[in-house]
């Protein structure tokens, strides 16, 4: 005897292809939002890493000098970046008596990140001779 009826047919509903595709474009939108992000942070990061080799660089070009003074400038880049220099003298009664003053430095970079100004500090301390010592044979 042959049954005669409906045949079994293997496959996706309409309805299941327009529920696995809805899923799938969220999830790829949720990647593309991702890279995005990272592709944000790469950027920021990058900005900071190359102001930071900068102000370095500059911090050990102050540093150089023989001799250092007390004094405040700033100094611009061609590479956009504003430096803000602070020399302080710093313990002066305790270093009085002594062949050396201390200072402390401070170094500011500025510069600018699409519209919003961005700055990096750093900070250190230094020892200079006040004057040379006699030479005795």
């Amino acid at each position: 005897m042959i049954k005669y009826g409906r045949m079994k047919e293997k496959g996706f509903t309409l309805i299941e292809v327009m529920v696995s595709i809805a899923i799938l474009s969220v999830g790829i939108t949720a990647l593309i939002q991702l890279f995005g992000g990272s592709l944000r942070s790469i950027g920021f990061s990058e900005n900071y890493t190359k102001a930071a080799i900068a102000a370095e660089a500059e911090l050990r070009n102050t540093l150089s000098a023989e001799k250092l003074k007390e004094t405040s400038y700033t100094k611009r880049s061609g590479s956009g970046y504003t430096y803000d220099i602070s020399i302080e003298r710093i313990d002066k009664e305790k270093t009085d008596p002594l062949q050396y003053e201390l200072f402390s430095v401070t170094l500011t970079i500025n510069w600018k990140a699409g519209l919003k100004s961005k700055n990096y500090t750093l900070k250190t301390l230094t020892a200079r001779k006040k004057y040379d010592l006699l030479k005795t044979s």
